[in-house]
């Protein structure tokens, strides 16, 4: 394959006349919009060989940079993920793109972008504070850019540690209450993935729950001091 901006896709139908006429369309698309280079195959063999590229992505990127040896520290790779609507993902992939560019490290972006969730590698070495200073600052344009869009923070890497302040933002203080108070009826001695949701900042004694006693049951919310 080019070294290009490359769109991965798969096709599924009942029969194989099914998955020829989408091949078929979407090949017409491609070519309306000036896309080049369309290849395609229904061989188990071949369509690996193709979805290689994607699947070795991360190791392609981070491989990138001068001297650096994939799974050895110092030298690593440094993944984050955003998801926003479709409708959006173009604008904020260019723009994301575009911060990349400028910022003087080496980094690509690959994604499920059929949903809208796209990720941002990096070739870092993270006893660099310059470098890592840079990643997160880029990391947190990124994010803040997801948000003002009404994207999520991360679309499939999760919350962790390192995004809890941003859930934060993105879902407010009542719905950090509620998983607050879900965690605790679940887990009450903290110790299912402890020190990650929620952050330790927010208080659980100022929400309730409630449930009617009418079938279909729906939880509604009583705010004390919100």
């Amino acid at each position: 394959l080019t070294e290009k901006p490359t769109l991965f896709l798969e096709f599924h139908g009942h029969t194989d006349d099914d998955v020829k006429q989408q091949t078929k369309l979407v090949g017409e698309i491609i070519s309306n919009f000036k896309g080049k280079g369309f290849l395609w195959s229904n061989s188990a063999k071949e369509n690996a060989r193709l979805w290689t590229a994607r699947h070795n992505a991360y190791y392609a990127i981070v491989s990138e940079k001068k001297g650096c040896r994939i799974n050895f520290s110092p030298t690593n790779g440094f993944s984050t993920d955003v998801c926003v609507s479709i409708s959006r993902l173009a604008e904020i992939i260019t723009e994301t793109k575009k911060d990349i560019d400028t910022s003087g490290l080496v980094g690509a972006i690959v994604g499920h972008v059929g949903d809208g969730n796209f990720h941002c590698i990096f070739s870092v070495n993270e006893n660099d504070r310059s470098e890592m200073k840079k990643v997160w600052e880029l990391s947190d344009r990124l994010i803040m850019r997801a948000l003002s869009i009404g994207g999520t923070c991360t679309g499939e890497h999760g919350i962790g540690i390192g995004k809890k302040e941003y859930l934060k933002k993105e879902i407010g203080l009542i719905g950090l209450k509620t998983m607050s108070v879900i965690k605790q009826a679940l887990d009450p001695n903290g110790i299912m993935n402890p020190g990650k949701l929620p952050p330790q900042t927010i208080s659980i004694s100022s929400i309730v729950i409630q449930f009617s006693t009418n079938l279909p049951r729906f939880p509604f919310f009583h705010r004390s001091d919100l």
